[in-house]
C-alpha cells in the first residue's frame, strides 16, 4: 500500500514515481503532481483553468542537481526577476492570502534615509546583513566585542524594525513605497545550518539550547537523551517538526531559525523588489549594495560568504534521516520549496 501523509490541509499520496497532493484553500481545489519523465521530474500546479508548470532536473539516481548549474549565466537582477515571477505564480495558484502580522513587521529592518526595507531570515547571512544595516542606520558597534556583539546587534536593530514605534503611523505606506529585498536559501541547507549553530556549536548566550532540547524532548517523546553525546540531526528534525511547535507553551520555542520564509517574511503579501539567494550570496550582495548606493558603507565589513562544504554537509545529515521524517520535512517547508523553485529528490521519499 502506498504511504499517505498530511500537509496541513493537503492530502499526499506517495509512490515510487508519483506524488499527488490535493489541497483546498478558501474553496479552491489545487492538484500538485510530480512524476518521473526520463531524467526529469515535472511538477504541475493547477488552479481551475490556470495551469502552471515547474521543471525540476535530477540525475539518473534521482538526486537533485545544483541550482547554480541552471542559473549561473543569469545576472542577479534577472535571477531575482525569475524567482519573483515564479513566486507570484505559486501564490496565485495556491490562493495564498495571509495578513501581515506584527511578528513579520519585527523582521523587517528599515533604512529611512535610503527608503529601503530588508526582511531578515535567520541562517541566510542575516548577521552579516545586520552588520551592514548597523552602518546604514548609524549604529556605533565598533567598541563591542564578541561574545556580546551578536546579541547587542540584534537588540539595537530592534528599534530600526518596521514594528518599532518610530514607524507606527507610516509603516503601511513604507511597505507600499520603499524598496524591499529579502535573501532566501534552500530549506534543508538552512535547517542544517540552524542545527549546527544551535545544537553543536558552543553558545555565547545565557540560554543553553541543547539542555533545553533534552528536557523538552523527554517531555514530548518520553525518551531521555544522553548529556554526553551531541543532539543528533534526526532528533533535532523530529523536534522542530513536532505538531505543537508553534503553540503557546508548546514543545519548541517560537524560533525563526527553523520557521519557514513564508512565516517570517510573508512574500505572498509583501512584494519584494529583489529576492537574493544564498546560493549566489556574494554576487547578489554586491548587486543590492550597488542598488542602494551603499558600497562605501559595507567596504570595511567582511563580505557574506557561503561555506564551501555546505552541499557535502547537507547530504551527510540528510542521509541520517528516515523516509517518514523526510516526508514530514517536505510537508513543513513545501511552500518554501515551491515558491523559490528549490529542488528535492522525490525518490528519497
Amino acid at each position: 500500500m502506498c504511504p499517505k501523509f498530511r500537509i496541513g490541509m493537503k492530502s499526499v499520496l506517495v509512490t515510487e514515481s508519483i506524488i499527488l497532493i490535493l489541497a483546498v484553500y478558501g474553496g479552491w481545489q489545487i492538484s500538485f503532481q510530480a512524476w518521473s519523465k526520463g531524467s526529469e521530474f515535472l511538477y504541475n500546479i493547477q488552479k481551475r483553468k490556470n495551469d502552471y508548470t515547474l521543471w525540476i532536473h535530477t540525475d539518473n539516481n534521482g538526486n537533485t542537481t545544483e541550482k547554480s548549474n541552471k542559473t549561473a549565466t543569469l545576472t542577479s537582477s534577472s535571477r531575482s526577476a525569475k524567482i519573483k515571477s515564479h513566486l507570484r505564480r505559486v501564490c496565485s495558484a495556491m490562493n495564498i492570502s495571509i495578513p501581515i502580522t506584527d511578528y513579520q513587521l519585527i523582521n523587517v529592518l528599515v533604512d529611512d534615509t535610503r527608503r529601503v526595507l530588508y526582511c531578515s531570515v535567520p541562517k541566510v547571512a542575516s548577521t552579516s546583513w545586520k552588520r551592514i544595516w548597523s552602518r546604514l542606520t548609524g549604529e556605533k558597534m565598533e567598541s563591542i566585542n564578541e561574545p556580546f556583539f551578536r546579541r547587542e546587534l540584534h537588540r539595537r536593530l530592534y528599534f530600526h524594525t518596521l514594528y518599532g514605534p518610530k514607524f507606527s503611523y507610516d509603516r503601511w505606506n513604507m511597505l507600499a513605497t520603499y524598496k524591499k529585498f529579502i535573501f532566501v536559501r534552500h530549506p534543508l541547507e538552512r535547517i542544517v545550518s540552524a542545527y549546527i549553530d544551535k545544537a553543536l556549536m558552543p553558545s555565547d548566550d545565557i540560554f543553553n539550547f541543547p539542555n533545553y532540547f533534552r528536557g523538552k524532548y523527554f517531555d514530548k517523546f518520553g525518551i531521555r537523551l544522553s548529556n554526553e553525546t551531541d543532539v543528533s540531526f534526526s532528533d533535532f528534525m523530529k523536534f522542530i517538526l513536532s505538531d505543537d511547535v508553534e503553540k503557546p507553551g508548546g514543545l519548541v520555542l517560537h524560533d525563526a531559525h527553523w520557521m519557514s520564509v513564508h512565516k517570517i517574511c510573508n512574500p505572498c503579501a509583501i512584494d519584494y523588489d529583489f529576492i537574493g539567494t544564498f546560493e549566489h550570496l556574494a554576487e547578489d550582495t554586491r548587486h543590492v549594495l550597488e542598488w542602494l548606493q551603499a558600497e562605501d558603507v559595507a567596504n570595511s565589513l567582511p563580505a557574506p560568504v557561503r561555506p564551501t562544504n555546505a552541499t557535502r554537509l547537507v547530504q551527510e545529515y540528510w542521509n541520517q534521516v528516515s523516509r517518514p521524517l523526510k516526508r514530514e520535512f517536505l510537508n513543513h517547508y513545501i511552500l518554501d520549496y515551491l515558491s523559490f523553485d528549490y529542488e528535492f529528490a522525490l525518490r528519497e521519499l
